[in-house]
């Protein structure tokens, strides 16, 4: 039972596993007020920050059509916000109760681009935007925006503000720049991808992507293209249809560029039913305004047309905490999943063929790719070792390995170079910039972002990893691949040793698994590999949702272990021993 002092709760609305929101009467002055109430548990001070920074951002925004906070209070560890009661309805909760038609739809739809267009002017990009962070008061069609736990305020120049550490959000309604794979900024057109995915699904009644946690989501977000939009209930007109995919589009270039933009195309086909009766057809985004604020990505600017690293610079990136990527939280969060899901492979897995292909699905869906291809140079010549879809789906019915000469579904030209220069090539779009675009594997498959990696065991060359997205240009940032490397680092060396006669899977473990008579637990192992990877007490307490004094137990436990008094000492102790 909840009990607040000097509130009568009314009515339960939303209660999850972090907090609870519900209507309650205040005995102090006698009006109806909401109250968010943070759970006492193992997230309470995340969860309190992000209540807390809710309070600040919404005071300070001078708009109408939020939520507004009256007080925020404390209640033993837990504190609770109490904000205007308005008498509302979440979107989700409206879709469930009401029977919307196409035009309803579309007058709903634009009150909520001119909300987000107000709340972008002001600076701020919400970060949280969904069917549960948008109200509709039923009576007057009015539109609020709440969830306000995520927001950044923006700079002069579009800059993200990082006040607020950007931990988590909710994944299915996260665009591809927010999982800190990409080069790409963060600025309005985030939301814009939200407000996308929240229109597919009320009209659809299911979400454009499947996918069952946040790693697997990032995934879709990156590197599958949507459901073809319809519904089961109503008939959606074409030209929302297409407005709705350029919402979805993968790189913020192609979405709307604001949300006035969105509006005036929904107000367009709203205008044009209530005159005919019918709805128009046209090009989405025809008179939207371009985007005014530089994307700092390979997109923007006259980079370039192909990026080739040393090995050394590839194998260095993404180790200092000043290369952290654009979302640190985030993106460390996805990849302990990563990490995580390799380590239970590792453990359960008896088979070396099935090891392969479980860890190179890790593999490109850690990195955002839609295939990947590990190339094999060992006594062989060049060979396909093992190739794999985010669908899962097989690339060829041929036993592998197959000779690299005899498979179509690679650019051999491409990664030859790789293998032969012992470094890694980048293509942000492949099919249009770079030196390989008249090789017939560009101009069959048309693909985009293209990475090869060349891989070595014990110094010796004995590979490439090949991973192609066909959807999203620029998708593998060069300097957020650090999970990749490791991953394929593993994923050679156990290609290379199958080939040893008589050996059992359990003398091939990858160097980074053995324990070399030292036994860690598998939070400090998750502590160590993010100690080697330059974090910080503080950064790994946060992508572990732990308290950095937690950390510090961890880290003094393995420093016991490994018998070392310094970071540096226990880093170099656990490569030397094999644990990293």
């Amino acid at each position: 039972m909840i009990n607040v002092p000097g509130y009568r709760i009314d009515e339960v609305i939303l209660d999850d596993a972090h907090f609870v929101v519900c209507y309650a009467h205040s005995d102090l002055d006698s009006r109806r007020v909401l109250l968010k109430i943070v759970k006492d548990g193992h997230r309470t001070m995340l969860e309190n920050a992000k209540l807390l920074h809710e309070q600040q951002m919404l005071t300070q925004l001078n708009m109408p059509h939020v939520i507004r906070p009256l007080s925020l209070i404390s209640q033993g560890h837990c504190l609770i916000l109490v904000s205007e009661w308005i008498g509302g309805v979440t979107l989700r909760t409206y879709y469930r109760t009401h029977r919307v038609s196409i035009p309803a739809f579309l007058s709903l739809a634009i009150r909520t681009a001119r909300v987000l267009e107000l709340l972008h002017e002001q600076g701020v990009v919400h970060m949280n935007i969904r069917p549960d962070t948008i109200v509709v008061e039923p009576a007057s069609q009015r539109i609020y925006l709440t969830g306000f736990g995520h927001a950044l305020r923006t700079a002069g120049g579009g800059e993200r503000d990082f006040s607020m550490p950007l931990m988590e959000g909710s994944p299915p309604y996260m665009a591809p720049e927010r999982t800190g794979r990409t080069e790409r900024t963060i600025d309005g057109r985030t939301d814009l991808y939200s407000i996308g995915i929240t229109f597919y699904e009320m009209l659809a009644g299911r979400l454009p992507f499947q996918a069952r946690e946040p790693l697997e989501w990032a995934h879709a977000h990156l590197a599958q293209s949507p459901l073809p939009l319809r519904s089961d209930q109503i008939d959606v007109p074409p030209f929302l249809a297409d407005l709705i995919m350029k919402l979805l589009a993968k790189t913020p270039a192609e979405r709307y560029q604001s949300a006035r933009g969105l509006a005036a195309d929904l107000e367009r086909g709203l205008r044009h039913w209530e005159r005919t009766g019918s709805y128009p057809r046209f090009e989405p985004g025809e008179h939207d305004r371009p985007f005014t604020v530089d994307e700092h990505s390979p997109a923007s600017a006259a980079e370039p047309e192909i990026a080739a690293m040393s090995m050394a610079e590839v194998l260095s990136a993404d180790v200092s905490a000043d290369q952290a990527p654009s979302q640190p939280g985030y993106s460390q969060i996805l990849d302990l999943a990563a990490v995580f899901k390799a380590s239970q492979t590792f453990s359960q897995e008896n088979d070396l063929d099935r090891l392969i292909q479980s860890l190179l699905h890790i593999l490109i869906e850690n990195a955002g790719a839609q295939r990947g291809c590990l190339v094999t140079c060992a006594g062989r010549g060049l060979a396909v070792e093992a190739v794999a879809e985010s669908e899962r789906t097989p690339q060829t019915g041929r036993e592998m390995p197959l000779p690299l000469a005899e498979y179509e579904g690679i650019c051999q030209a491409f990664i030859a170079r790789v293998i032969e220069t012992s470094e890694a090539l980048y293509l942000h779009d492949a099919a249009r910039q770079g030196p390989f675009v008249g090789d017939p594997y560009m101009i069959r498959r048309r693909p985009k972002s293209v990475l090869g990696l060349p891989l070595f065991v014990r110094g010796e060359r004995a590979g490439a990893l090949y991973l192609e997205n066909n959807v999203t240009p620029g998708a593998f940032a060069p300097d957020r691949l650090g999970v990749v490397r490791m991953l394929a680092a593993q994923l050679i060396y156990v290609a290379t040793l199958k080939y040893a006669a008589g050996q059992p899977l359990a003398a091939f473990r990858p160097p980074s698994l053995l324990s070399a008579g030292v036994s860690l637990t598998e939070r400090e192992r998750e502590v160590l590999q993010l100690l080697a990877a330059g974090l910080s007490n503080q950064e790994i307490a946060d992508g572990l949702f732990v308290t950095v004094d937690t950390i510090k137990v961890h880290v003094k436990h393995i420093y016991a272990k490994l018998k070392v008094k310094r970071r540096i000492q226990a880093v170099t102790k656990a490569r030397e021993i094999g644990l990293l």
